[in-house]
């Protein structure tokens, strides 16, 4: 209508274009599909460390092992720098997560990697009185949620390396865990608050500490990053939800509808 004449782009032109489409047997074939934002409350409440992911992936040509808890997505990561057997990652899983916070969770779901499916990994298991649950065949969507955090945690700690090249490895990981902790949480609570129910106070002013300005605006870049990555990720995913295409009309007996049949194929 603003092509034609631009006083025509009125909201009654508009709704008399809506009434004719509306009406329109041949627009209504064409028309695309209604879409919409939609939610689904989960089977069970959230409880933390009741089911533990855990898997081993590559930075910088280094092992690290995450850990994050399936309800509440809260994560923790470290660096493996010695070795990556299984007594290093158990004693890793000890030490950041175990030890940390609530102790041996009820179920432990761990990737199809060599380490984690061992005799000797199964036994520590069962000694720690933790049900085992396998990912089964190694695929790219096998470990579920696991998979998708990788790349988060991942685009967050090159992130800091890349824009702040003079803080270690060390430092880095626990910013981006820190960043991921704080933002991507489910229904839009960080994990920090759904576990510890505080959120992290932010220094208006950084302190004059050696290397404490670098730390604190590298938490907010990587803070700035993560919101924006979980931001494009539940966009993505409410764009996949499709919804019925009669899913704001009333419909009763007696009223017209369209009906979509597949062909079977011959």
């Amino acid at each position: 209508m603003r092509r034609a004449k631009e006083e025509h782009a009125t909201h009654k032109s508009l709704r008399q274009v809506k009434n004719i489409t509306e009406a329109c047997d041949l627009c209504q074939r064409l028309a695309q599909e209604p879409s919409c934002f939609r939610m689904a409350l989960p089977d069970e409440d959230i409880c933390f460390n009741r089911r533990v992911m855990i898997d081993i992936l590559t930075l910088e040509q280094t092992p690290v092992l995450q850990v994050f808890d399936r309800d509440t997505l809260f994560n923790a990561a470290t660096l493996l720098h010695e070795k990556a057997d299984t007594k290093s990652v158990w004693d890793a899983f000890l030490r950041i997560w175990v030890a940390a916070y609530a102790g041996y969770p009820k179920q432990l779901h761990a990737d199809r990697v060599k380490n984690l499916k061992s005799q000797e990994w199964r036994q520590m298991m069962r000694d720690a009185g933790i049900k085992p649950s396998d990912s089964g065949v190694e695929t790219h969507y096998s470990f579920s949620a696991g998979e998708r955090y990788h790349m988060m945690l991942r685009k967050s700690f090159c992130f800091i390396r890349i824009d702040l090249t003079g803080i270690p490895v060390d430092p880095a990981l626990a910013l981006a865990v820190w960043s991921m902790n704080q933002t991507a949480g489910p229904a839009g609570v960080s994990p920090q608050a759904l576990v510890l129910g505080v959120t992290i106070r932010m220094p208006v002013m950084p302190a004059a500490v050696p290397v404490h300005p670098e730390h604190c605006k590298a938490i907010v870049e990587a803070r700035v990053a993560m919101v924006k990555i979980v931001a494009q990720a539940r966009l993505s995913k409410a764009l996949r939800k499709r919804v019925p295409g009669a899913a704001g009309q009333e419909i009763g007996p007696g009223k017209r509808v369209l009906v979509y049949r597949k062909i079977p194929k011959k």
